[in-house]
């Protein structure tokens, strides 16, 4: 959620486009280590992730 916070956060107010795909690139990097333990835990993200780092191509 803070990375597309700052994907559409002006560069004026401390966003922008880039630092906003570093975060979802971050992001995808620890979805490779997160193990789900139970059905309480969150399991989305992932491919908003994607889908903002694939707009960013």
């Amino acid at each position: 959620m803070e990375a597309e916070d700052l994907y559409f956060t002006p560069e004026q107010f401390g966003g922008s486009k880039t630092k906003g795909i570093e975060l979802f690139k971050k992001a995808l990097e620890q979805f490779k280590t997160y193990k789900i333990k139970s059905s309480l835990d969150p399991n989305w993200g992932q491919d908003e992730a994607n889908y903002f780092i694939a707009q960013a191509k």
